[in-house]
């Protein structure tokens, strides 16, 4: 190739397909002596700053390929009594829209990509994954990422996982039915109701998460022409809801923002600046949006909401006292949740779980059409 042609190299890639970096085991490096720990620790602490941050990577044929598999997941395997389970099958591929999701800042406690960039975090975070995963390439971008979000105080934002949201889907609404999802978030849920004949109607404020809802969306529709459809609103879900028709949905499922715990953004639209204290927050926005799901719920239609407890706050408390104005109760799940990833195998303390609070619109006038086949 003529040299004023020749193309310039990607630094971060050409690490990527150099170094055997990512092949180191943790049993074999401990194993080494401390000057060859040691070198292990900075090759691979170089080569994750040449590469950058480990945000999930997928081709177009592993997008199609992660669908499918959630399409063709069988839910009947999602409901264990009271405990909603799921598996992680579609996960990474809502999070690959959403690489912002890894820097959004909670309360009293950092991001995993403020430590990431912090050298002496990701040394120690190096350190633990080649101790931690000793039958595992330590260092992958898999294991960092568990390291990253489980190092101490830190935390990230979760997401919800695709093949519950579809287990959910199914059980609680019928086919081409349309459902409200007015805290859309970062597309699990969304993934979820596209393998199944819905149509989903998303709402959210924040610009970067409506931007990855919508890249899915489009990506998708580019590879695999998904059964459900969707739309997609950018707008505050107290504003927006009240503009929607009554009785117009058979299902709204969603999960509220957790009141400042996590702030997905500095836009003034989000709800925690809208409403600072927790008081008005209440009022001003869980209120009025868990008031507007029942007017827009059809007469015998599902109220499913995901909400916890957090940082002192008593959301789950307040949420379920508030929708007890408007709705019958039908059940409480509990969603399973991973805690420490790497820990699954082990048993200790892997797994946490938060309420799943399942409701219903009564009509005063006539009785519910019962869905008795779809919710067995």
């Amino acid at each position: 190739m003529p040299k004023h042609i020749r193309k310039k190299r990607n630094p971060a890639m050409s690490a990527q397909s150099e170094s055997p970096i990512l092949t180191v085991r943790g049993s074999d490096w401990l194993k080494m002596s401390a000057t060859r720990q040691a070198r292990v620790v900075d090759r691979s602490f170089r080569y994750w700053r040449a590469r950058g941050f480990p945000h999930y990577r997928l081709s177009p044929p592993e997008i199609a390929a992660e669908f499918s598999r959630l399409g063709a997941y069988d839910v009947s395997e999602v409901f264990a009594g009271s405990e909603v389970k799921g598996s992680p099958v579609g996960l990474r591929l809502a999070n690959y829209f959403h690489p912002q999701m890894w820097g959004v800042k909670m309360v009293g406690v950092r991001s995993p990509k403020e430590r990431f960039v912090d050298d002496d975090k990701l040394r120690s975070v190096i350190r633990k994954a080649l101790r931690i995963f000793t039958e595992r390439f330590a260092v992958n971008a898999s294991n960092l990422r568990r390291m990253l979000q489980t190092y101490s105080r830190t935390a990230r934002v979760s997401n919800f996982r695709p093949t519950a949201a579809k287990a959910i889907y199914f059980r609680y609404s019928g086919e081409g039915e349309r459902v409200l999802d007015f805290s859309a978030g970062y597309g699990g849920r969304l993934l979820g109701c596209l393998t199944l004949p819905r149509e989903y109607v998303g709402v959210d404020p924040c610009t970067a998460q409506v931007r990855g809802l919508r890249r899915m969306l489009s990506k998708l529709d580019e590879l695999v022409k998904p059964m459900g459809r969707a739309t997609i609103h950018q707008a505050c879900a107290e504003k927006l809801l009240p503009e929607l028709p009554g009785s117009s949905c058979s299902l709204v499922f969603s999960s509220p923002p957790y009141f400042e715990t996590e702030r997905y953004s500095a836009e003034p639209t989000q709800s925690y600046r809208k409403f600072p204290a927790y008081e008005q927050w209440l009022d001003g926005f869980l209120e009025t949006v868990l008031r507007e799901s029942h007017r827009v719920l059809e007469n015998g239609g599902y109220f499913v909401l995901n909400v916890a407890n957090v940082n002192g706050f008593k959301l789950a408390d307040d949420a379920f006292r508030i929708a007890l104005k408007y709705f019958h109760q039908v059940e409480t799940l509990y969603l399973v949740l991973g805690n420490r990833p790497y820990l699954r195998e082990h048993k200790l303390h892997a797994h946490r779980r938060e309420p799943l609070f399942v409701f219903r619109k009564r009509s005063p006038r006539k009785s519910i059409p019962t869905r008795a086949a779809r919710i067995r």
